[in-house]
């Protein structure tokens, strides 16, 4: 059943207030998230196991007829929100898009965790999955402070020379944290995020020690060379789709222009693909993006 744009519109532009207070707890606002997540429910035949990799607890997705392949999740809701468990369905359509198993890190959260604990936790799992010859190409994705997670992540995996990955999947995702910090990104006509939660999240995220400037924290202020292809997704009512221009903007400046593949939809919110099964562009994107990592990660295993 798919429900109207304005509809699902109005039900999230209810519920910024459980997110833009300041009194209702951390805890509430995670099942908040969870609920919200949840709505999107995984392929008939997935099944789930919560497990440890490297001592970092993750959910593995199985779902019908994946091949070789594993796609790392990180899910989104600020480094405070969200969980590994909660994204199910939304991974597990990703995976099958892709023919992938697909491996969602719970990685430590703000404000309990603060940077680089879950870049840490995310770069051991990695280490941990390459030493499994089951793995197939490893390709990473994520959505908001996941899809800036996905980016720091695959910047870092560069750095330490470990084996490259396939793809990076950004799902609207939070790559400046320098704007929010110094209150300067502009609202949009999002009916979720304004600019002022964003604020509080930089702060718990960085403990209020690490530069928000720092490109593991902001990587779209990092170095983008050697990383592999970039399937993005933006979202032009999100105040945060700023981002996602400015990384395009530097990949084309680099000449690194087909490096990256950038779809943006116009009159759509942020993070709207968390509305699989109730809204048609969300079904469709998330497939568009498991068939971008899959090409991708073919077309890097065939260049090596």
């Amino acid at each position: 059943m798919h429900v109207p744009a304005g509809v699902l519109r109005a039900g999230l532009r209810l519920s910024r207030p459980i997110f833009a207070s300041h009194r209702i707890s951390v805890a509430t606002k995670r099942k908040a998230v969870d609920a919200l997540a949840g709505v999107a429910r995984p392929p008939k035949g997935t099944t789930s196991e919560s497990t440890t990799i490297a001592g970092v607890p993750v959910e593995l997705v199985e779902v019908p007829e994946s091949g070789a392949g594993t796609l790392l999740y990180l899910h989104g809701g600020g480094y405070a929100l969200g969980s590994a468990a909660g994204y199910e369905g939304v991974v597990a359509r990703i995976a099958q898009a892709a023919g992938m198993r697909a491996v969602v890190v719970e990685y430590s959260r703000s404000p309990e965790a603060v940077f680089p604990t879950a870049l840490d936790e995310v770069v051991a799992v990695y280490r941990a999955l390459l030493a499994d010859p089951n793995r197939g190409t490893v390709v990473v994705a994520g959505d908001s402070a996941g899809g800036g997670l996905s980016l720091a992540f695959a910047m870092k995996v560069r750095d330490l020379g470990l084996a490259p990955l396939g793809g990076v999947g950004l799902i609207c995702p939070w790559l400046d944290l320098v704007a929010d910090a110094e209150g300067t990104r502009v609202a949009r006509r999002d009916p979720l995020i304004i600019p002022t939660m964003l604020r509080g999240w930089v702060g718990a995220y960085t403990g209020g020690v690490t530069d928000p400037s720092d490109p593991l924290v902001s990587p779209a202020r990092g170095d983008i060379t050697g990383l592999p292809p970039v399937i993005l997704h933006s979202a032009q009512d999100d105040p945060i789709a700023a981002d996602a221009e400015a990384l395009e903007r530097s990949f084309q400046n680099a000449g690194l222009a087909d490096r990256l593949e950038h779809r943006s939809w116009p009159r759509r919110w942020h993070c709207f693909h968390l509305q699989a099964g109730l809204f048609h562009d969300a079904d469709e994107a998330l497939e568009h993006i498991g068939a971008g990592l899959a090409r991708a990660a073919e077309r890097e295993h065939d260049a090596t």
